[in-house]
């Protein structure tokens, strides 16, 4: 079959999953993995040879670990940061190489319940009708 998962025979992938708002996790498991650089306040994907497959779940209610200001606003920044690791993975065959698929967090924003967003996230926007416009 070819389409857009026609990749070469040495292509890698990797499966990340449950990151549950931790940017600070992803951008590092990245990293280390020379998958992508931050390099004179340009991020750029390394290796195009390498996909990504993140398994759903990047947002969480419950980050306990994290310092408050890893905590303000990280379900939000999340979602943003995997958008724009999509739209740098594009290689010259126009594949991106960065993928998410929705789980049951981000499944049920869509069906208009935020348990998963964090409170701090809602209170981002004052008006939160943004939220709701899945009911």
């Amino acid at each position: 079959m070819r389409g857009c998962l026609d990749f070469a025979e040495d292509t890698k992938i990797y499966a990340i999953g449950d990151l549950e708002g931790d940017i600070v996790l992803l951008y590092n498991i990245l990293v280390a993995n020379n998958i992508i650089k931050f390099e004179g306040g340009t991020l750029t994907w390394k290796d195009f040879n390498i996909i990504v497959v993140q398994l759903g779940d990047q947002v969480d209610r419950k980050r306990v670990n994290l310092s408050d200001v890893h905590e303000k606003y990280m379900d939000i920044d999340m979602l943003l940061f995997t958008q724009i690791l999509h739209r740098i993975s594009v290689g010259a065959d126009g594949k991106p190489r960065f993928w998410s698929i929705i789980g049951n967090h981000e499944f049920t924003n869509c069906c208009g319940s935020m348990g998963y967003i964090h409170k701090k996230d809602r209170e981002l926007l004052k008006d939160d009708s943004i939220f709701n416009l899945a009911r």
